[in-house]
């Protein structure tokens, strides 16, 4: 849309007209186009831009399945029971989230928004699935039942945009990420339980950002993996997680040569991140009180469509051996 403005007196000088419809956009709902300083338009159309599916591949980068039709790339999550599938799913002007069931092959769309929703994340025990939606013009947090029955519940909404990251194992912790204008983004704790009242984790000069609670080995979570690019760059970092003892106050860099969306194995045992040349890397996470990580080593390259993507475009199987990628359509596999 465009709107005549005046620049001496600063405000809106007439009604709002179309320039263009169905203009692609990121999960922000940030259009791609521009506008060059002669008045000409150059936009992507909803409609293009790349395909993909989510792919099961092993270890070593080996195609062991599909799951669920090719779609505009969005995000996957893999259900705690690791029987379902909850994806986003883009038509290039909004999105929605749709379940995906891996025994039967079925696909049933979750919400119904007219606006865009994305960004699923299970509770721990399945029954609900958090998700961000823009239904009144900014991202807010959403719940709901993960049977689909029953009306979605509006989690938090707050002056800046929030999108849900990730839920901790034991359940009553819901970290997300609170975009702010002076702050870029934080990283906060919503409390399931109680006054539900939220409390910064990560809030800096610097972006934070991709937070995922670690699995712990008596249902409490030890370690939140997070994102922060205070180098310069993006790396993968770990803090304790709220409500742990264990060494408060420090923090420990765990990807070398950049770093971003990071995914724990169920037991906790190890960790994994994208790095900027797009290969999915590997981190052995010890068991111990202290936090210890080993040197990160890479498993294969994730086709799809770049790096800083706002999307979680993979899961990791619990026992580590399976990813599933939402892989790019006529990528060629790696090695």
């Amino acid at each position: 849309m465009a709107q005549p403005f005046d620049v001496s007196q600063r405000q809106p000088a007439g009604e709002l007209f179309p320039i263009a419809e169905r203009i692609g956009f990121t999960s922000s709902n940030g259009g791609h186009f521009s506008v060059s300083a002669g008045g000409v338009l150059a936009y992507m159309s909803g409609g293009a831009g790349a395909r993909s599916q989510p792919v099961w591949f092993d270890r070593d980068g080996k195609q062991v399945g599909t799951a669920g039709e090719p779609a505009r790339p969005g995000d996957v999550a893999i259900s705690p029971d690791q029987k379902r599938v909850a994806v986003s799913r883009s038509d290039g002007s909004q999105a929605d989230i749709w379940l995906l069931e891996l025994e039967r092959g079925t696909a049933s769309r979750f919400t119904f928004s007219p606006q865009t929703d994305w960004r699923p994340v299970w509770s721990p025990d399945g029954g609900r699935i958090a998700y961000a939606s823009i239904q009144e013009g900014i991202p807010a947090i959403y719940v709901k039942p993960s049977t689909g029955a029953g009306k979605e519940e509006l989690l938090l909404k707050k002056e800046n945009p929030v999108v849900p990251a990730s839920w901790s194992p034991d359940g009553p912790f819901l970290a997300y990420v609170e975009f702010n204008p002076k702050t870029r983004f934080d990283v906060w704790i919503l409390p399931m339980t109680g006054d539900r009242k939220p409390v910064p984790f990560l809030q800096s000069e610097f972006m934070e950002a991709d937070p995922q609670f670690s699995p712990g080995p008596e249902g409490a979570s030890r370690w939140i993996a997070y994102v922060s690019h205070e180098t310069g760059r993006e790396e993968v970092y770990v803090q304790p997680a709220p409500g742990s003892s264990t060494g408060v106050g420090a923090k420990w860099q765990v990807s070398t040569q950049g770093g971003d969306k990071p995914r724990w194995r169920r037991d906790g045992k190890e960790l994994f991140y994208i790095a900027p040349d797009r290969k999915l890397m590997a981190v052995t996470i010890g068991a111990g009180p202290v936090f210890q990580a080993s040197t990160p080593q890479p498993l294969f390259e994730r086709r799809t469509s770049g790096f800083g993507l706002p999307y979680y475009m993979y899961d990791v199987a619990a026992d580590g051996k399976r990813f599933l990628v939402n892989w790019r359509l006529g990528a060629k596999q790696w090695p």
